[in-house]
């Protein structure tokens, strides 16, 4: 009876990791995108006022 319980727990915890980790993998994307675009942003406004 432990044994099954125990199983259920440990499949329900690695389900919530793999989820926890696709949610962490997308938000670090999120993030990389943006400071690719306040990179650019910033590149792009040096050319602006460059002499």
């Amino acid at each position: 009876m432990v044994k099954p319980l125990a199983r259920g727990a440990v499949r329900a915890s690695v389900g919530v990791a793999l989820e926890l980790r696709k949610i962490a993998a997308q938000a670090g994307e999120e993030l990389q995108d943006l400071a690719a675009e306040v990179r650019d942003a910033e590149q792009a406004e040096k050319q602006r006022t460059a002499p």
